[in-house]
C-alpha cells in the first residue's frame, strides 16, 4: 500500500514520486485542482512538468501563471537533453 504524504508525494506505488511531474496535456495542468490540475499553491517558479501528448518538458519561468509555463529549452523535445528545439541566431 502506498503512503501519501500530501502535496502530491506518493511513496511505494510504482509511479513517479511527485504526481505534479506528469500530465497528459498543458491544459490539464491548469484545470481546477479538484479536477486534477496544479493549484497555485502547488506551483512554483522552476517547477518542471512532462507533457505526455507533446513528449516534452515544460517549466514555470518567472512566475506561476499560464504565460510563465513554457517549453523547457534546456531539455528539448522528447527529454533528450537538447536537440532540434534549440535555435541559435547569429549576432550581427
Amino acid at each position: 500500500m502506498a503512503i501519501s504524504l500530501g502535496g502530491g508525494l506518493k511513496i511505494g506505488n510504482g509511479e513517479p514520486v511527485d504526481d505534479r511531474l506528469l500530465y497528459e496535456t498543458v491544459d490539464a495542468v491548469f484545470l481546477p485542482a479538484a479536477q486534477g490540475g496544479v493549484s497555485n499553491a502547488r506551483r512554483y517558479d522552476g517547477l518542471q512538468i512532462y507533457i505526455k501528448s507533446e513528449q516534452r518538458y515544460y517549466r514555470f519561468v518567472g512566475g506561476i501563471a499560464r504565460d510563465n509555463f513554457i517549453p523547457d529549452p534546456a531539455v528539448g523535445s522528447g527529454g533528450g537533453g537538447g536537440g532540434d528545439d534549440l535555435v541559435f541566431e547569429e549576432l550581427t
